[in-house]
């Protein structure tokens, strides 16, 4: 059953992804927002191809429960996090910081599975 579930996760992660990417791309507009778009796809990528290559490579419920993100990846959310609390975050900049917590959240669930899987 927690390989179904983990099965399901990805499949909803690369959907997200690839629902982004295409909504993203078709709402560029002049050459500075399109490298605006490009840089914040770059990271929306990085930190899904993060979570994605740790669930593909089947993790046991043990790892997943001590799964954090990288260390760079941590930092962006901190920096995100503390120009959200200064209310200078850009659209693009509230988009990654959603993207953040949409992954934060699944992967509270899939933790919270593992946990309960193991007991």
């Amino acid at each position: 059953m927690f390989a179904v579930w983990l099965q399901l996760i990805l499949s909803q992660l690369q959907l997200i992804l690839s629902q982004l990417t295409f909504s993203v791309a078709n709402n560029s507009g002049s050459e500075d927002s399109c490298l605006q778009v490009g840089a914040f796809m770059f990271a929306v990528r990085y930190i899904y191809a993060e979570v994605l290559d740790f669930l593909l490579h089947s993790p046991t419920k043990n790892e997943i429960i001590a799964f954090k993100v990288s260390p760079q990846a941590q930092e962006r959310l901190r920096t995100l996090l503390e120009k959200n609390r200064e209310s200078a975050l850009t659209p693009l900049e509230t988009a990654e910081l959603d993207t953040y917590q949409q992954l934060e959240h699944l992967m509270i669930l899939l933790k919270a599975h593992a946990v309960n899987a193991i007991n």
